[in-house]
């Protein structure tokens, strides 16, 4: 994207002051709540053409929110999607960017109206392995104790997945597993 990175003291040192800004909105433990943050790096300046910017504001947006799933952490139902794809063969898809999401509006909606709670997608080129689900990362724990999540060039490296595979093998004794899902 041409963007610059924001230098990492300075990531987390805007994290720590918006979290503190903002203590007073932090959910009560154990009401499923949590203070969502959303880190903003936007290009703005007097260019109007297709090219970087040369100016760009870095901003944390803070705000209370409830439990993603409208029913909480339950058993839920996803529509397989082959039609539509997420995110293109060496795209952006692995990037935190908001054009993302759009490639996942009118699939979402499709499947809500049939009354899926998701899409899952499938990889783009072969349309054969679970690549993501529509809101979030995938990922399956097995008979045999594997903790199996797709690795792909169009799946953003997210810090939830991370964790996941993480506390997979440290705290619960899976075995981690990233690569294809059948």
């Amino acid at each position: 994207l041409l963007m610059p990175q924001v230098p990492t003291e300075m990531f987390v040192e805007a994290c720590k002051a918006v979290v503190r800004a903002n203590e007073e909105y932090v959910p009560p433990y154990g009401t499923g709540g949590t203070l969502y943050l959303r880190p903003l790096l936007i290009g703005v300046g007097d260019i109007i053409g297709v090219k970087p910017a040369e100016e760009y504001i870095f901003t944390i947006f803070a705000m209370p929110v409830g439990n993603y799933f409208k029913g909480g952490l339950v058993p839920t139902n996803f529509l397989i999607q082959d039609e539509y794809d997420r995110a293109a063969p060496n795209g952006t898809g692995a990037a935190k960017v908001g054009g993302n999401y759009a490639a996942s509006l009118l699939p979402g909606k499709m499947a809500k109206s049939r009354n899926f709670s998701d899409v899952i997608y499938l990889d783009p080129a072969t349309h054969t392995k679970i690549e993501e689900v529509g809101s979030a990362n995938f990922f399956g724990i097995t008979a045999n104790n594997e903790f199996v999540t797709p690795l792909s060039q169009s799946i953003l490296p997210s810090i939830t997945k991370y964790s996941l595979l993480y506390l997979a093998e440290h705290r619960l004794g899976l075995t981690p597993i990233e690569g294809d899902v059948p």
